[in-house]
């Protein structure tokens, strides 16, 4: 059998035929993931911002999906997907947000992190104090990461809302955070 090159493989059939394969570099055999771009965890810790490190770690936990082809290899959709999925499309909402507002009009956007193994009681005085309050224009988002055992709670308001918010937070903390001497 003749050698693969960049035209096709070359050999006969076994009846003393010869016959050309069609070489995976001709346009008419090409799929689509012959356009695939690929990163090494170097190039993808660049592009992140952060180190090679963190970047096997994302690997590693399953955050970021990658093949092993010798070493680490990153397709460009699925770093598109992790940038996207750590992205916070609220807060760019809210710094994108040209809404006319009333001159005098304070707004602002908080993030609250709350580590604990029961989100329960914190979600029930968060959502009793947003039902209970008389400021119109806000909105708030939970979203629990049963991994790391975080609340993350995000809103967006009038300064004296998101201090209530700040306060429950905090009376909710305290009984959690008095015993391990933090």
């Amino acid at each position: 059998m003749d050698s693969l090159d960049r035209h096709g493989s070359r050999g006969d059939n076994g009846n003393g035929e010869r016959v050309i394969a069609p070489s995976p570099y001709d346009s008419d055999m090409r799929s689509d993931r012959s356009m695939l771009k690929f990163f090494t965890v170097a190039e993808a810790a660049q592009i992140l911002r952060v180190t090679e490190k963190s970047v096997r770690d994302f690997i590693l936990s399953g955050q970021l999906k990658a093949s092993k082809i010798g070493q680490w290899k990153i397709q460009e959709e699925d770093l598109v997907a992790f940038i996207r999925s750590r992205s916070n499309s609220e807060v760019e909402q809210f710094l994108r947000d040209k809404k006319p507002r009333q001159p005098g009009t304070v707004r602002g956007y908080l993030v609250l992190d709350y580590y604990t193994e029961n989100p329960g009681p914190v979600v029930e005085r968060m959502t009793e104090y947003t039902n209970k309050s008389e400021t119109t224009g806000f909105a708030w988002n939970y979203d629990y990461d049963q991994n790391i055992k975080r609340a993350r709670f995000s809103a967006t308001g009038e300064p004296t809302f998101l201090k209530g918010l700040l306060d429950v937070m905090v009376a909710c903390a305290k009984p959690e955070s008095e015993g391990d001497g933090s």
